[in-house]
């Protein structure tokens, strides 16, 4: 916790800084941090999904589409798969997303999330340009950190998909 300490301190003497606490939102999604294990956050976007519902007056959806669940249409076998298809993102260009978060002494620094603006032909090839990107910034964050006088020990880097560490390794 020393860690973050030293760097608001050496930010402050930069820039005017004001302290606002835990983070209680994050890009309009909902944080919850686990004390404990000060390695644990978890995301929730109940807020969002209740507001585009109550914008589209979907509020009561759960209710009109249970009426179809006894003999669906091919009507309503559409719909559901329209939603599946926006749910698990677009489909016609078929780009992926890119994701990272960076902590300093268990603290969010830094992060993003953006679509891709390159095309990938495979999930491997789409994660390691997302390691890619990733490593990029670590880059840069690890030089700023040393800049302001900071020890920090090397980045630990994880991704979710084994092919991508093996072509990153290479």
């Amino acid at each position: 916790m020393s860690e973050v300490n030293k760097l608001k301190s050496l930010l402050s003497k930069e820039f005017n800084m004001k302290h606002l606490g835990a983070a209680k939102k994050i890009l309009r999604m909902e944080t919850h941090r686990d004390r404990v294990s000060e390695r644990l956050i978890w995301l929730s976007q109940r807020s969002y999904v209740k507001r585009v519902l109550d914008r589209f007056n979907m509020d009561n959806a759960n209710y009109v589409v249970s009426k179809f669940l006894s003999n669906p249409g091919r009507l309503h076998w559409d719909a559901v798969k329209w939603v599946f298809r926006y749910l698990r993102g677009d489909l016609d260009d078929r780009r992926f997303s890119t994701g990272y978060v960076f902590t300093l002494g268990g603290e969010p620094i830094c992060w993003k999330s953006i679509i891709q603006s390159l095309v990938a032909l495979s999930i491997s090839e789409s994660k390691y340009m997302a390691v890619a990107e990733a490593t990029k910034e670590s880059l840069w964050l690890t030089r700023l950190v040393k800049e302001l006088g900071i020890q920090q020990g090397g980045v630990q880097l994880y991704c979710d998909n084994l092919s991508a560490f093996y072509l990153a390794k290479n």
